[in-house]
């Protein structure tokens, strides 16, 4: 199993971008020229990739140390402890079969792949169309419209927990205390195909799985009186999108100090894996970045992770190169 904040030779939080050109590239060399050269140098760089990218697919990678935030819910009571943590590449949990193990603590396991930080608004026309900012998402809301948001290369990760009140009370007021470690493997850069817009106020109501409304649509979702304000919007005739996919093999979350709380294995022919050397005997406890502070929008109290990304050096130099 390789550490994949080691393997970049980066520090946490990775960004989903420098993921991406990791996973598709390897060398910052061959990220750069792929960003800045012209069309002929951008081939290239993806022919020299291609060994790296097929190396990295049949690799087990893990990601440790994940913070947690607990989102502001009052449905304890009935649901349960809700956890969000942030993946940087776009995760697959597949769906419980025979062999796979949970803790009997886990009600529900499942990834949002909407992203947060680029709301979109359903028009009178029956259209989609950008939020300047998210003042004007904000508004969206209080007028009570459709708020939506595309697909995105990361994963919100969503752990829904029966535990005592008294844990999940400690957990709510300390969550820095508390961390998780996922294992993940397929990791490919791929066409996220059938990609598209959630409807904010759907993922709410089906607690943020975004699973759950994309295969809705795949599956032609009833729409009763054909209404415009589908729970996911699919566009037509749009170029898919290219996602760092991966499939999670195994999750812990436990206290910091080492104690697991919950866990999750995928039947797999890896046998019992073994987290890699922590080079850091003592790491510190994670704390919110001021660069990625988390506006938040009425309404999304829920699921308070609607926020900007940190800039990454990826998107510098695109914008450097005129590519988008």
């Amino acid at each position: 199993m390789i550490d994949l904040t080691q393997a970049m030779g980066e520090s946490a939080p990775l960004h989903p971008e420098a993921v991406h050109g990791y996973v598709r590239y390897g060398s910052t060399a061959l990220v750069e020229k792929a960003m800045l050269g012209d069309q002929f140098a951008k081939l290239q760089a993806e022919k020299e990739g291609a060994a790296h990218r097929a190396d990295v697919a049949t690799k087990v990678f893990c990601l440790r140390g994940l913070p947690v935030v607990v989102p502001e819910r009052d449905d304890f009571a009935t649901k349960g402890l809700f956890l969000v943590c942030e993946v940087p590449l776009r995760l697959h949990v597949r769906n419980k079969q025979v062999g796979d193990e949970r803790s009997g603590n886990i009600r529900q396991l499942h990834p949002c792949w909407a992203n947060l930080a680029d709301p979109w608004f359903l028009t009178k026309a029956g259209t989609l169309q950008k939020c300047r900012d998210l003042t004007e998402a904000d508004q969206v809301v209080i007028r009570g419209d459709f708020l939506y948001f595309p697909d995105g290369g990361d994963t919100h990760l969503i752990l829904n927990l029966a535990v005592p009140l008294d844990l999940a009370a400690r957990i709510g007021q300390q969550p820095e205390k508390y961390t998780v470690d996922v294992v993940f493997d397929n990791v490919k850069p791929l066409p996220t195909v059938g990609w598209g817009y959630y409807r904010k106020d759907a993922l709410e109501k089906n607690d943020w799985n975004a699973p759950k409304l994309f295969n809705w649509n795949l599956a032609g979702g009833a729409n009763p009186g054909n209404v415009a304000a589908v729970p996911f919007f699919r566009p037509v005739n749009k170029p898919a999108p290219t996602h760092i996919h991966a499939d999670l093999v195994a999750l812990t979350f436990r206290e910091r100090a080492g104690k697991a709380i919950a866990s999750y294995s995928r039947k797999s022919a890896y046998g019992e894996l073994q987290m890699p050397p922590d080079p850091a005997a003592a790491p510190p406890e994670v704390r919110p970045r001021p660069d990625i502070a988390a506006p938040k929008l009425p309404g999304a109290r829920k699921f308070p992770l609607i926020r900007p990304k940190p800039r990454s050096r990826l998107k510098e130099m695109r914008e450097k190169s005129g590519s988008r």
